[in-house]
């Protein structure tokens, strides 16, 4: 299988307010974007534009707000997918949205307590109903688990 990427392109965004040394909220937005990507499956055939495709939506945001004061920190991110295109039809399966929460605690032994969850409104990612009888979800792109939590111990020896 030969590749082609024709371009991409990707920004970001930081602002700071109200920093200091006992607290700062920082706001972090990243952009990327595929212009082209082709892909000749099977020599001879010619290629294959590949972008908005399942595996290849256009582009992806994630934005973080983050607020720390003393040793706490909070972390709430939006992660944004594009539409890309139905498997088996025309059309669009939808852009795709969702939220994950998260609170550090940097403890005084040079370690740090970690409460978080995923997709905290437990949103349901689009299904391609071009797709019958099969798997409708892009496992590929979606967590097919909905809001799920975890917990971490980090500590420096």
């Amino acid at each position: 299988m030969k590749s082609r990427i024709g371009g991409g392109e990707a920004a970001s965004l930081k602002l700071k307010f109200g920093q200091s040394a006992a607290h700062r909220f920082v706001i972090d937005a990243n952009y990327s974007r595929i212009l082209s990507f082709k892909e000749e499956a099977l020599p001879g055939i010619g290629d294959i534009e590949r972008v908005s495709t399942n595996e290849y939506p256009a582009w992806r945001m994630n934005t973080n707000f983050v607020y720390t004061l003393g040793g706490f920190e909070t972390n709430l991110s939006n992660k944004r997918i594009a539409r890309h295109k139905k498997l088996q039809s025309e059309g669009y399966v939808g852009n795709f949205s969702w939220w994950d929460a998260q609170i550090r605690y940097a403890h005084v032994w040079d370690g740090a307590v970690t409460l978080g969850s995923t997709n905290i409104l437990n949103a349901k990612p689009p299904l391609d109903d071009s797709q019958v009888g099969q798997d409708q979800l892009a496992n590929n792109l979606y967590n097919a688990y909905g809001r799920t939590y975890y917990i971490g111990l980090s500590q420096n020896l």
